[in-house]
């Protein structure tokens, strides 16, 4: 479950939306949009379904715009996710400010107007989940340079939006599913990479490509150097030329 806490600085009747949100040159009036709409809600804890209904979005429009305001060139928006007593994550968790939070919550900014409320430190569940967020996204960038065998070294927005929402485990899989069925074309194994298999609009599509198929017989692997001898692929392996088809905007 996703929930928005939402931090005003005036709480009231109607909505006062600072003029730096409006004019910030790198969010989309999409994603503007949706921060007017939490802004709205008021101090206090909303839930994700509120605001895909009061918007009229789907989880992926819905999604890419929070990636924007969740953006190093935004941040009106920070995500965690707390562990219960058993160290599962059970809720996902949104933290929304009409002021943008620091990147680094110890810098101080003498040019920044609202430099007091920019000195807001993280409380320490907050700093234990960007730790460990960190330490995910090496993990993935490690996993992904060993399947291609390129040598990754920043993740993109999209990655790292997708490990957020997703978790290390379904990241790990579309890598696998896209090595799968671009791994061998030279024309298309150049598009696994920190993007294309992490973009909020094709990301499940990827996944369910790779869950159409049968699961692979036993000794077999994606990865043709890692088979047992005698491992046979399993049928029903997504075509390759298909996938041309199925996303056009990969022969760009």
């Amino acid at each position: 479950m996703s929930t928005f806490r939402v931090q005003r600085t005036v709480d009231s009747h109607f909505t006062i939306v600072p003029h730096a949100l409006i004019r910030h040159p790198d969010l989309s009036p999409k994603a503007k949009a949706v921060m007017v709409c939490l802004l709205s809600y008021g101090s206090g804890e909303w839930t994700m379904k509120r605001l895909q209904n009061d918007m009229g979005l789907g989880k992926d429009a819905s999604y890419a715009a929070l990636d924007e305001l969740m953006d190093e060139k935004a941040m009106y928006v920070r995500r965690y996710q707390p562990a219960d007593s058993n160290g599962r994550f059970s809720q996902t968790i949104y933290e929304v400010s009409d002021c943008p939070y620091p990147e680094n919550p110890d810098a101080d900014d003498p040019d920044t107007e609202n430099a007091d409320a920019l000195k807001r430190t993280l409380p320490e569940k907050n700093q234990q989940a960007e730790e460990s967020f960190k330490e995910q996204l090496g993990e993935l960038l490690d996993y992904l340079n060993a399947k291609t065998g390129r040598s990754f070294r920043d993740a993109t927005r999209e990655m790292k939006a997708r490990l957020k929402s997703e978790g290390i485990e379904r990241c790990r899989r579309v890598i696998d599913v896209c090595w799968g069925m671009w791994g061998d074309n030279d024309d298309m194994r150049k598009f696994v990479n920190t993007t294309t298999p992490f973009r909020a609009n094709k990301f499940d599509c990827y996944l369910q490509m790779g869950d159409a198929n049968d699961e692979p017989p036993e000794g077999y692997h994606w990865d043709d150097d890692d088979n047992d001898e005698g491992a046979e692929p399993p049928e029903g392996r997504p075509v390759r030329q298909d996938v041309a088809e199925l996303f056009p905007e990969n022969q760009q």
